[in-house]
């Protein structure tokens, strides 16, 4: 057992400590028998408690439990300590002097506290007196801490950004004056490393952004008619995400929550305990990530009435998707996602009439297998294609039809069959004129004049902008034509 620890108990135990506590509320004036009596048997408990609760927690020679107590010990009875000193100051100055046994309270609390921090290592004692003098103070500062921290990632983020889009305007500028293959495909390496390797260094932990989330959570909901408590509930810790995700995910569920504070905290505590709810709501928060998505889902036991209309122009990036789910009375619940904007392989295909139409781009890794069909694969009025093996159909989408309003004629058309990342992952035929070939990048927001459009954003290579496609945009798109088109008789 550690020898300062024994040295404690036995201190705590002992006569030594008694005797300086019974001796200085000796020498204190206007302090009755009974009183002095009373208190040195409350402090004579009070030492033997806390010996006990030290040795309680020793097992046979490991005291790691007993020694990381002491840091509790010492901040409740400093606080405690604090509390009678305020007490008297403020009695000094409303009736010109103190209580004697108050002051006498104080002054033997004192020393249990000064032999409690005298056996504990420096470390615990530096950062406890930090906590004792100002506990909000602390834990305000490490989120303010982290919000600087999250600032200073996402302007390195931007500067990144810019730093691959001057490479890759000064290989669009060599690729002008030379057809060199070699130096096409140098320049083509060295920008993927740059934005890979940027790209992993600029990334945010779990533990990083639950701490972000507790601040935005302070802000928004710190003054909420109900208190709302934050409860972290991630199940990957080891989980890592992008700077830029991970700050556009703030800035959206701080907007949520800002929702929340003023159209779905009216029932108070009261009313929340007559219905035999807590007197508080909980937030439950959690990220965590599923294939090529992060997301981020809020989920609480509010009045499920949540009237949320987000400014998207504030986030710093718009390629995130939103899905709410509320019942009144019972809570709310909000999932954002966000697709990882790395450096990906897309398989590249021809949609427009026009050559000089932009290119439609889609992940490789969604690609199942590339078909020619004639007509008679074609079903349910040109809505599903025939499926070559099982003989059942597919879901058919005319990119043609969909991004320029100009259908591909089917004697003319190749059929790419993906497995989108919407609707569980229903595998879809896309109908296109021709696949082009590949190219890799990393992709780039839409303006926000083409945020209605079916994309997820763009990528530029080898001179060409491909807009790369958003499977849950084009259905929903597909589905809203479907349903004005005229039925059948």
């Amino acid at each position: 057992m550690s020898e300062k620890l024994i040295a404690l108990i036995d201190l705590l135990d002992g006569d030594d400590i008694r005797t300086r506590i019974r001796e200085m509320v000796h020498h204190l004036d206007g302090i009755g028998e009974a009183d002095s009596r009373d208190l040195t048997a409350s402090m004579d408990t009070r030492l033997h408690g806390l010996a006990a609760s030290l040795r309680d927690v020793c097992f046979e020679d490991d005291v790691t439990e007993a020694q990381s107590m002491l840091p509790w010990i010492w901040i409740e009875l400093r606080f405690e300590w604090m509390r009678y000193n305020m007490q008297m100051q403020y009695q000094t100055m409303l009736l010109g002097t103190a209580q004697p046994l108050l002051m006498a309270r104080g002054a033997a609390l004192s020393s249990i506290v000064d032999a409690v921090e005298l056996h504990m290592d420096a470390e615990s004692a530096f950062l406890m007196q930090k906590i004792a003098a100002d506990p909000a103070g602390t834990a305000r500062g490490a989120i303010e801490r982290t919000d600087r921290l999250f600032a200073l990632m996402a302007a390195a983020s931007a500067g990144s950004r810019d730093a691959v889009e001057s490479l890759m305007v000064a290989q669009d500028q060599i690729a002008r004056h030379t057809d060199s293959v070699p130096i096409r495909h140098e320049l083509n390496k060295a920008i993927s490393a740059v934005i890979e390797k940027v790209g992993a260094a600029l990334r945010v932990s779990v533990l990083d952004f639950s701490h972000a989330l507790e601040g935005v959570m302070i802000r928004q909901l710190g003054q909420a008619p109900v208190r709302v408590t934050l409860s972290q509930e991630s199940p990957d810790y080891n989980l890592s995400v992008p700077s830029g995700v991970a700050n556009a995910l703030l800035k959206a569920g701080g907007q949520w929550m800002e929702a929340m504070a003023t159209t779905s905290l009216y029932q108070s505590a009261e009313a929340r305990i007559a219905a035999g709810q807590p007197a508080y709501v909980t937030l439950r928060a959690a990220l965590r990530r599923s294939g090529e998505r992060i997301e981020l889902s809020l989920a609480d036991d509010a009045d499920g009435t949540v009237e949320f209309r987000p400014d998207h122009r504030m986030w710093p990036i718009r390629d995130l998707k939103m899905a709410i789910q509320q019942t009144p009375g019972t809570g709310s619940s909000m999932i954002f996602g966000c697709d990882v904007t790395t450096f990906t392989e897309y398989m590249t295909l021809r949609v427009g009439n026009d050559p000089n139409d932009a290119l439609i781009g889609i992940p490789i890794r969604l690609v199942d297998h590339i078909e020619l069909r004639d007509a008679t694969a074609i079903a349910v009025r040109g809505t599903r294609l025939i499926h070559r093996q099982h003989g059942g159909t597919l879901r058919l989408i005319d990119l043609g039809d969909a991004m320029f309003q100009n259908p591909i004629p089917v004697e003319n058309a190749t059929y790419v069959l993906v497995q989108s990342e919407s609707n569980g992952g229903e595998t879809l035929a896309l109908r296109v004129r021709g696949v082009e070939g590949t190219c890799r990048g990393s992709l780039k927001a839409m303006p926000e004049l083409l945020t209605n459009a079916p994309l997820r954003g763009f990528v530029q290579a080898d001179r060409k902008v491909i807009g790369i496609i958003d499977f849950e945009r084009l259905l929903r798109h597909e589905t809203v034509i479907a349903n004005s088109r005229p039925k059948a008789a």
